[in-house]
């Protein structure tokens, strides 16, 4: 769970535009609470992650890792 909220600081950081420019752990995990969570992963590393609320089929977060960004889409 650290390295989500690693890549969610790190992205949300280089946008700008968040008022809270960080969360620790706990901050996460309430924002993340009953959503879904899953992972790209590339060569053993998380890429990125995507958090659903399944019960309405929302996309919550979607954040990519600041040194995956602008490389095109990948098949994982």
């Amino acid at each position: 769970m650290k390295d989500l909220v690693s890549i969610f600081n790190r992205a949300r950081e280089l946008i700008d535009c968040f008022k809270e420019k960080e969360a620790d752990l706990e901050k996460f995990k309430a924002l993340v609470e009953g959503e879904e969570i899953h992972a790209a992963v590339i060569n053993g590393k998380i890429a990125g992650f995507v958090s659903v609320w399944a019960a309405e089929d929302f996309l919550h977060h979607l954040y990519v890792a600041p040194e995956y960004q602008n490389r095109g889409a990948v098949k994982l």
